[in-house]
């Protein structure tokens, strides 16, 4: 399943695509409306679903659900936002989204309306992620390379499955670090420079590999 995330938070963002990504599926992002519109229209494959802001900028979340039905884009629409009146709701589901999540939430509220909405024929995780001669397994988090098991390291597994779920696009080191680090657990930047040169090593000739540019970051492609 293909989500598309609109949020200009961050923070909010980057937790809620790991999140879901762990849950199985395969999550972008976008931050503000024009770049909404753009991916969605210019997409060559369809999203299933599109979790949207409404106070997003250069064009408000109102204003993306309004486009889009207007060019005839049949995508579902989850509207996730601090904006709670009644009157906010109603214009949304007018205008044409298919469910409301008010900030503050729960995740589990937000799994709850995405699997709603998508439908129960459409509820089947994906449990594969395929790219070049590599098989990731969602469920058990494993990786195998034309069906040898490669051995990783915990933190090889979050970093290699970051990268993979924007998979095609630079992730700054700042983000996968700010991904990975938690409360009780701080992660140097030196640690995640020496798992992604392992992480090298292990894909070399598996169809994939990891390039890193240091003034943008690291991007996972195939070769």
């Amino acid at each position: 399943m293909k989500l598309l995330i609109a949020e200009n938070d961050t923070y909010l963002s980057n937790a809620l695509q790991t999140a879901l990504v762990r849950n199985g599926y395969e999550v972008s992002l976008e931050s503000d409306g024009a770049g909404v519109l753009t991916t969605i229209c210019g997409a060559q494959h369809s999203y299933d679903l599109l979790i949207l802001d409404l106070g997003l900028p250069k064009i408000n979340g109102f204003d993306v659900i309004r486009n889009l039905r207007q060019q005839g884009k049949d995508i579902s629409v989850l509207v996730l936002s601090g904006r709670d009146s009644l009157s906010d709701r109603v214009r949304a589901f007018d205008l044409g989204a298919n469910g409301f999540v008010t900030k503050p939430f729960v995740m589990e509220e937000l799994q709850a309306r995405i699997k709603a909405i998508i439908g129960p024929s459409k509820n089947l995780q994906q449990n594969e992620i395929k790219l070049g001669d590599i098989v990731f397994n969602l469920r058990d988090k494993s990786l195998s390379v034309r069906n040898v098991p490669l051995l990783l390291t915990a933190m090889e597994i979050e970093v290699f499955e970051i990268l993979l779920s924007n998979r095609g696009k630079t992730v700054p080191q700042y983000k996968i670090l700010s991904l990975i680090s938690s409360s009780d657990r701080k992660v140097s930047e030196n640690a995640i420079r020496i798992t992604l040169h392992r992480l090298r090593k292990k894909l070399e000739n598996s169809g994939v590999e990891i390039k890193s540019n240091r003034n943008l970051g690291y991007l996972l492609e195939t070769c």
